[in-house]
């Protein structure tokens, strides 16, 4: 063979070997980003299964809406599951086999199903023992009655605080005896009642074993075409975690933990310092380690075990359970964020995401009830309604997005319109958001979103996260392949004395440690400690101090209340950033962008599927980062796309 002939077929090869990069793949993406492909960018439907009030030739027209609309699945909401719904569950399945939808399925309950229970919660109220008719309570006002669903637990009464303290022994059971006389008085009467939306009860192991179990084999006999195949989803309810959920047995397992009788401090729940402020601290500490064990243990143990061995992937939102965000994608694929309407349900999705990125999730999922979508002035000036909901969702890491429809699918065609314009879009912003690799400079262990790390792209963990990792050559790694050489650690977290030991592990075995104040009381003391014993290893990460990493991304802009988000993907040929206005503000910015490739950003546009369109003004930085001057509209949203080698524009 020819020597030139040999040189052309060997880059033929390599170009084959990497996929295509620059003459298929990379090249191709342009004309999919403006007519995104019918693949895994395309969001879900949230439907409720209802035959026997809709009808199913209405539910069957809808399925084909939600085709017409280009979704990619639906996740139906079952009610109870008799044989009639069964039947007609099986034909609902195989008409998505058919349309090419994937199907999901709620946590339902079976009709020939007894035991296991409603998951409960307390509640409370209290008044003085001379004046029922202002009480406080944690509930709605008739709590204080407690309604005929409720039980009650116990009544206590206790006494005025001394010097900050309501010692235990004061503590009157009214049950057992007379009301005390002399003094103001409170009392306390505790309850339990069904959480509100009723849930299963995760908290009965056994039972919700045999409940779920039932469920699976029940769909496998009765649906074996499309299982597996069509129906890849199950998604569990869950409790509020601003609620107080009560497995049946907390107080022996309080009892265990911290060696104290709960009942008798109970009132503490209720912001009671029985025992003084830092008994009362360690008494709500150990309720809620209790509970997060027993729903480990009996709920999401049960969940890995039956719904990922049997085939499917399990969602449950993160809001809906007791342990922290970046803990839910350990034990179900399809964590769902929820609607962020201020900053701790905001940082609790990005903190869930971060973690799902470093275990590997495919699927994010970003709810998004349109039902809920206020109208506001720079609402109506939008695209489509629910933009700056879908935005912050998928700003915060979702990557599949579950729109909820407040009815069923619009047959009018105005309406419609309006929906297939935010599908589109969502279908854009997912196509680029799933592809290539998100780009990490930390793995975060924070109990908390930190300011200081705000122009970094970031992963998160927990300790129960860490714990299944391994390190290697210096880096913490995953069975998802995902490998960290930094690790940020929140003065918080290091509060905790094992997370500290843990920590000084990390370093000792060469991953690189950064320490970051997070302004708590009592945390330079710590950061110091950490330090000293630490070593060479561990630094403290301080904006502007020599030596800290380069921020990935920074904006600075004149308008008073506009703020941007960020995320960064990168691929063979190219470096990504989607730029998000998290504000109704509009106003000039300047971006800077680390890994800027070749210089020459090009601005696509995920409204209007525009690729390509060149920017202005554009300035190298003498670090080498780009400036990159833009305009951002009230909660406008773009890609701000680099080539590597400057050979695609």
């Amino acid at each position: 063979m020819l020597p030139e002939l040999k040189r052309v077929c060997a880059c033929l090869f390599a170009a084959v070997l990497c996929g295509g990069v620059m003459g298929g793949e990379e090249a191709s993406l342009e004309a999919r980003f403006r007519d995104p492909p019918l693949d895994a960018s395309r969001p879900s439907l949230a439907v409720a299964f209802d035959p026997s009030g809709t009808g199913e030739e209405a539910f069957s027209r809808q399925l084909e809406r939600a085709r017409d609309l280009g979704a990619g699945g639906v996740l139906l909401n079952v009610p109870r599951a008799d044989e009639a719904l069964w039947a007609a569950l099986g034909r609902a399945a195989e008409k998505c086999r058919r349309l090419g939808l994937e199907l999901g399925l709620c946590d339902f309950a079976l009709e020939e199903e007894k035991g296991g229970g409603r998951a409960q919660k307390l509640i409370w109220s209290a008044s003085a023992l001379t004046d029922k008719a202002s009480p406080s309570t944690n509930a709605v006002p008739e709590a204080f009655c407690f309604s005929v669903a409720s039980v009650e637990l116990a009544r206590l009464a206790a006494p005025p605080e001394t010097n900050g303290v309501v010692h235990p022994q004061s503590i009157v059971d009214l049950t057992r005896g007379a009301a005390p006389t002399g003094g103001t008085w409170r009392v306390y009467r505790f309850g339990l009642a069904d959480v509100d939306p009723p849930s299963a009860d995760g908290f009965e192991g056994k039972a919700f074993f045999r409940h779920v179990n039932r469920v699976l084999t029940s769909c496998q006999n009765r649906f074996p075409n499309v299982y597996g195949n069509t129906l890849l989803w199950y998604q569990f309810a869950g409790v509020d975690r601003m609620e107080l959920v009560w497995p049946r047995d907390l107080p022996e397992l309080f009892l265990k933990r911290s060696g104290l009788t709960l009942m008798r401090y109970l009132p503490t729940l209720a912001g009671v310092p029985v025992g003084g402020e830092p008994t009362a601290a360690y008494v709500r500490k150990q309720v809620a380690q209790s509970i997060q064990d027993a729903w480990r243990e009996r709920m999401a143990r049960n969940v890995n075990e039956l719904v990922h061995e049997a085939g499917l992937e399990a969602g449950i939102g993160i809001g809906d359970v007791p342990v922290g965000p970046e803990e839910v994608p350990l034990y179900f694929r399809r964590p769902t964020l929820t609607p962020a309407r201020d900053e701790a349900r905001f940082a609790a999705n990005i903190r869930a995401a971060g973690s799902a990125r470093a275990l590997g999730r495919r699927f994010v999922i970003g709810r998004v009830p349109l039902g809920s979508v206020g109208a506001t002035p720079a609402v109506a000036l939008l695209p489509f309604p629910w933009k700056h909901e879908a935005d912050r969702l998928l700003s915060a890491g979702a990557t599949r997005l579950l729109v909820e429809l407040d009815g069923g699918i619009p047959g009018e065609d105005a309406a419609f319109r309006v929906l297939q314009a935010g599908w589109t879009y969502a279908r854009r912003c997912q196509l680029l958001l799933q592809h290539g690799e998100p780009v990490a400079d930390f793995l975060v262990w924070t109990e908390r979103v930190l300011p200081l790390l705000e122009g970094y792209a970031c992963d998160y963990a927990s300790q129960p996260v860490l714990d299944g990792a391994v390190v290697k050559n210096g880096q913490i790694r995953f069975d998802s392949e995902r490998a960290y050489a930094a690790l940020a650690v929140s003065g918080g977290v290091l509060g905790d004395k094992s997370a500290e030991q843990a920590v000084i592990r990390l370093a000792a075995r060469g991953v690189h440690v950064w320490l970051v104040a997070a302004g708590g009381e009592g945390e330079e003391a710590v950061l110091a400690r950490v330090l000293e014993r630490a070593g060479a290893g561990c630094r403290v990460l301080r904006a502007g101090e020599k030596g800290v990493p380069v921020p990935d991304f920074q904006w600075r802009s004149e308008t008073a209340g506009l703020r941007l988000r960020f995320l960064h993907r990168r691929t063979p040929g190219r470096e990504i950033y989607f730029v998000v206005n998290d504000s109704a503000e509009a106003g000039a910015v300047t971006c800077v962008f680390r890994d800027a490739g070749a210089g020459v950003p090009a601005r696509w546009d995920p409204v209007s599927g525009e690729a390509g369109l060149a920017v202005e003004e554009v300035k190298r930085e003498m670090d080498g980062r780009v400036s990159v001057p833009l305009f951002m509209a009230p909660h406008d949203s773009c890609f701000i796309v680099f080539d590597r080698d400057g050979r695609m524009n």
